[in-house]
């Protein structure tokens, strides 16, 4: 929901650039200094696509970016392609200095999860090679798709092979071990720690999962990925090779994956501790004229709790910080969106829903919403001012109050809002972390070519 750049990159790009992210609890300590972190130069020749998405380092203290550059005349409208000839590169900045003014690559820059160490790929017309800090490290005989950096320094990178009448094969090295090729690496994701990696390897007739450099296990398809919140294991949501419906969705925590009756394809939520799930399920009525997929019913468990059933989830589930209790909107019979804590509905009908989030506690929870075509942040039913647009709801770390981001008009400025208090108005904005007094708010903010780390004190 919020203000996302459209620049081209590749799903390993940006799979691998999430990996600090993934890491920043456990090995960053986030910044809640406000300082300028670097700006897009007016390149000599061509022009620059204008909604691009800037990297940060998970402490907020350093920045980069990967703009699209075009050479040649400037499309009419937004989204029109340029004109026969015109040729496309990406201009890397780091830190406010130009890395490379015309990069062939589209893998994005990416930090190490401490932030003291930034990985790109430079390409040019013969070659593309790593490099960390500045220094090259790498110089693949393939192309390289991204890289990053795991918690104690070991560099993890995709290349991709061409092979002759058909796809590529690309695969993971993770310092001097490189996996086995597949077809394609999808759901990319780093422990909790900042330790390994896991992935699936798509090949034409199963997706494999791998985990550490070995492979856990084969499926028909694999919807997700997800360490437990210890990192001690991986566990996926797929479809087994074989199985006979409605058991086909299943539940692998390392072993034989465990059937679900009617479990579809859907978001789901890890408990604390890693030991519960919550899931969605979904079942399709037994009648004429029925449509599978349009007509179904959908209902959420979470060990003995169960749901009622909806027409559709639209959010969630989430559950709280001790694993009490669990949270998610629906599209229910009538029309309109209801939300959910523990099978019983909360708050007015809504027309659409957004996200949801509990108070550190649990005691309290926050939903986005449509209400009379306005979005609102709810804490507990109760509506905060209307804005045509809401995201990132979240609570202090006394559950006293939600910041969020908000824009005012479609294709407007977005501000963070915390109580009373309202940031400057931003191109971008993106996630918000709290002070542990709560007293204030950091956030990354692009305003024009301008990239900040921006700090909104809160009374």
């Amino acid at each position: 929901m919020g203000a996302m750049g459209t620049a081209s990159r590749s799903v390993i790009a940006l799979a691998l650039a999430s990996l600090a992210v993934a890491a920043s609890p456990v090995h960053a300590e986030v910044s809640f200094e406000e300082k300028r972190l670097f700006t897009v130069p007016v390149p000599p020749a061509g022009w620059l696509e204008e909604d691009w998405e800037p990297i940060i380092s998970a402490d907020g203290r350093r920045g980069a970016a990967l703009v699209p550059l075009w050479r040649g005349a400037k499309p009419r409208q937004e989204f029109q392609s340029g004109p026969r000839g015109t040729k496309r590169c990406n201009l890397l900045v780091v830190d406010d200095r130009v890395v490379d003014p015309c990069n062939w690559s589209d893998a994005s820059p990416t930090f190490s999860p401490d932030g003291r160490h930034v990985v790109y790929v430079r390409a040019h017309r013969h070659d593309a090679n790593i490099y960390v800090d500045g220094t090259e490290v790498v110089r693949p005989s393939d192309v390289p798709r991204g890289a990053g950096m795991l918690a104690d320094g070991t560099l993890a990178y995709v290349l991709a092979a061409p092979v002759p009448k058909g796809r590529s094969k690309e695969r993971l090295i993770v310092g001097d071990h490189e996996d086995p090729p597949f077809e394609g690496l999808v759901h990319t994701t780093l422990s909790p720690d900042g330790s390994a990696v896991a992935y699936v390897g798509r090949n034409a007739d199963r997706e494999t999962v791998m985990v550490r450099g070995r492979k856990l296990g084969d499926f028909d398809s694999v919807y997700a990925i997800a360490w437990t919140p210890d990192g001690r294991e991986v566990v996926v949501f797929a479809r087994a090779l074989k199985c006979q419906p409605p058991a086909c969705w299943c539940i692998s925590r390392g072993g034989v994956c465990v059937p679900e009756d009617h479990l579809g394809p859907g978001p789901w939520a890890f408990s604390p501790d890693g030991a519960r799930v919550a899931l969605v399920h979904q079942r399709s009525l037994p009648c004429d004229g029925c449509r599978p997929g349009r007509d179904d019913r959908y209902w959420v468990t979470y060990g003995a709790m169960r749901g009622p059933e909806v027409l559709d989830v639209r959010a969630g589930p989430v559950i709280d910080a001790r694993g009490a209790h669990v949270a998610y909107a629906a599209l229910v019979a009538g029309g309109g969106v209801r939300v959910f804590r523990d099978a019983q509905p909360v708050g007015e009908l809504l027309q659409q829903g957004g996200q949801i989030a509990f108070s550190p506690d649990g005691a309290h929870l926050a939903w986005s919403g449509s209400a009379g075509g306005h979005f609102h942040v709810f804490v507990d039913g109760v509506p905060a001012p209307a804005h045509d647009w809401v995201y990132d709801g979240k609570f202090d770390p006394a559950g006293k109050q939600v910041a969020y981001a908000a824009r005012d008009q479609p294709g407007g400025p977005w501000r963070i809002i915390a109580g009373t208090a309202s940031g400057p108005a931003c191109d971008w904005v993106g996630p918000l972390r709290w002070s542990a007094d709560g007293k204030r708010v950091a956030y990354a903010a692009r305003i024009g070519r301008e990239v900040w780390w921006k700090v909104l004190p809160v009374p």
